[in-house]
C-alpha cells in the first residue's frame, strides 16, 4: 500500500517565501517520522510524497514550488491540480441530488449545492483516494476543522489527522507573512542556484531563535506543535544568518520520537 504526504501550495501571489519553508520542512520531517514508524513496526506501506496545487493556483508560479522540492532533495513522486479534477463538478454531483431531509441531517450542506470556492470536498476524496493519513497545515485553518468535519460526514469519507503548525510574521509590521506583498528579503527562490537547503534552514531556524525542527516536536511527535501558541517573528534580515556548515547533519532523532 501507499501511503502519501502532500504539499498543498497556493502558489497564487507569487514564488515561495520563508513561510513555505516552514511549512515544507515540517511536511519532511513528519514524513521521514512516518516512513521510520513504517520500518520500525513492519507496516507494509510505501511513504511517498504528492503536490496538489489548490483552486488558487497560478501556472506562473507552480514551477517554482516543484523546484523548491528538488532543491530540498526529495522531489514529488506525483504533482496533481485541483483545477484539473473537475472539483466543481464533483460538488454539483455530490450536493444537487441531495433532498432537504437529508442535507439537514448532515449539517446543513445546502449552501455548497452549486459549487465549492476551495475546492474542499475534492481535497478530502483526493485525499482518501490517495490514502493520505496525515496533513499539515497553518494554524489560520484550524477553524475549518468543523466545515472538514461536515464534508467527510456527508460524503462518508474519512478525515486524515492533522498536523497545525505556527504561521509565521514580519518582525516589522505583526503581519503574516504571505498574500501579494511579501518583502523580497522573505522570498526563497532566488537561494535555490547558490545555496543548500541545510544552511538556509539553519538559518531560517536561527532567525526564530530556534536549534532546529526537533525543537518543534520535543522529546516525542504529538498531535499539537509545541510552538503553537507562539508568535513566529522572522527578522527582515533572516538571510544574514545563512552560513555554509562544514558538514551536512544527518537523521539525528531525539530520544522518545519512537512513542507516538
Amino acid at each position: 500500500m501507499n501511503v502519501n504526504f502532500i504539499i498543498c501550495p497556493n502558489a497564487n501571489h507569487g514564488p515561495p517565501h520563508v513561510g513555505h519553508l516552514w511549512y515544507y520542512v515540517h511536511v519532511l520531517y513528519l514524513m521521514d517520522q512516518y516512513a521510520h514508524k513504517a520500518i520500525e513496526h513492519g507496516w507494509d506501506c510505501d511513504v511517498n510524497l504528492r503536490v496538489l496545487f489548490d483552486v488558487h493556483s497560478r501556472p506562473e508560479f507552480e514551477d517554482h514550488y516543484i523546484d523548491m522540492l528538488h532543491w530540498m532533495g526529495q522531489p514529488a513522486d506525483a504533482i496533481d491540480r485541483i483545477k484539473d479534477l473537475g472539483w466543481k463538478t464533483v460538488m454539483q454531483l455530490q450536493y444537487t441530488g441531495m433532498t432537504p431531509a437529508w442535507m439537514d441531517s448532515v449539517c446543513n450542506y445546502w449552501h455548497f449545492a452549486d459549487t465549492d470556492p476551495e475546492g474542499r470536498a475534492v481535497k478530502m476524496w483526493y485525499f482518501n483516494q490517495h490514502n493520505v493519513y496525515w496533513h499539515v497545515r497553518g494554524d489560520d485553518l484550524y477553524p475549518e476543522k468543523l466545515v472538514d468535519r461536515q464534508t467527510v460526514i456527508a460524503n462518508r469519507l474519512r478525515c486524515p489527522f492533522m498536523w497545525y503548525i505556527p504561521l509565521l510574521y514580519d518582525d516589522i509590521t505583526g503581519e503574516k507573512i504571505g498574500g501579494e506583498a511579501v518583502q523580497v528579503d522573505y522570498r526563497v527562490h532566488d537561494l535555490f542556484k547558490d545555496k543548500r537547503p541545510v544552511d538556509v534552514i539553519a538559518g531560517m531556524f536561527k532567525s526564530l531563535g530556534l536549534e532546529g525542527i526537533e525543537d518543534c516536536y520535543p522529546g516525542r511527535l504529538q498531535p499539537f506543535h509545541a510552538l503553537i501558541d507562539e508568535t513566529m517573528r522572522v527578522p527582515h534580515k533572516w538571510r544574514d544568518l545563512i552560513h555554509p556548515s562544514a558538514t551536512i547533519p544527518g537523521d539525528e532523532r531525539m530520544p522518545g520520537d519512537e512513542d507516538l
